[in-house]
């Protein structure tokens, strides 16, 4: 494997979804008694924090092509691919995106990407998040 890495929500998601749960549990421990509201806060938090754990992404590049998540692209589609920054990303994604393309876009994790061009297929391109984006461009370039 030439490169690896993994996109997780950032640690305040967490939070916001605790500060959830306790103000649900807080509501719901004057209408019912306090210890149910505590098992409902317990109940809620730990679904929570499963559901915003399963956001994370897996992007890793071999000899065999790239894959992100469950999605995998062959070496040999690949035509270009080019590391973008935060403005760059805002603009390909937004104004200038194309409606055929795929996006795998993860915005709380990372505002920057990579556009990867693709050689044949309907799609033009995919955009994919990713937290170093020139070493995923580089990975993606030397194989």
């Amino acid at each position: 494997m030439t490169y690896r890495e993994v996109l997780r929500p950032p640690w305040w998601v967490y939070g916001v979804a605790v500060g959830l749960a306790a103000l649900f549990s807080f509501t719901l421990a004057a209408a019912a008694t306090v210890p149910v509201a505590l098992v409902v806060f317990a109940i809620i938090v730990a679904l929570s924090v499963w559901v915003v754990s399963r956001r994370r992404l897996e992007i890793s590049v071999d000899d065999t092509g790239l894959r992100v998540g469950d999605e995998s692209l062959a070496r040999d589609e690949i035509a270009r691919a080019l590391p973008l920054g935060a403005p760059e990303l805002r603009v390909v994604a937004g104004p200038e995106a194309d409606t055929r393309a795929h996006l795998i876009l993860r915005n709380l994790s990372t505002k920057d990407g990579v556009k990867i061009d693709l050689s044949r297929g309907p799609t033009p391109y995919w955009l994919v998040s990713s937290a170093h984006p020139e070493e995923l461009a580089a990975a993606l370039r030397d194989g």
